[in-house]
């Protein structure tokens, strides 16, 4: 048994304020490798295609 939390954010004035409105849109997911099950459950849960919905963000890890 394992428990998972999601954060989910939209900016401010943002008409998203559920799930089911994020279809047809982007998200960005930061930690793409280690969120992948959670890409994948989020998916199946709400029925968005993956490959459109979701994208990976790099992120800047400050070391130069």
């Amino acid at each position: 048994m394992s428990h998972v939390v999601a954060l989910v954010i939209a900016p401010p004035g943002s008409t998203i304020d559920s799930m089911d409105k994020l279809k047809g849109r982007r998200v960005g997911v930061l930690g793409g490798d280690a969120n992948t099950k959670i890409v994948d459950v989020l998916s199946k849960e709400y029925g968005f295609d993956r490959e459109k919905v979701f994208r990976d963000i790099a992120t800047c890890s400050g070391k130069r």
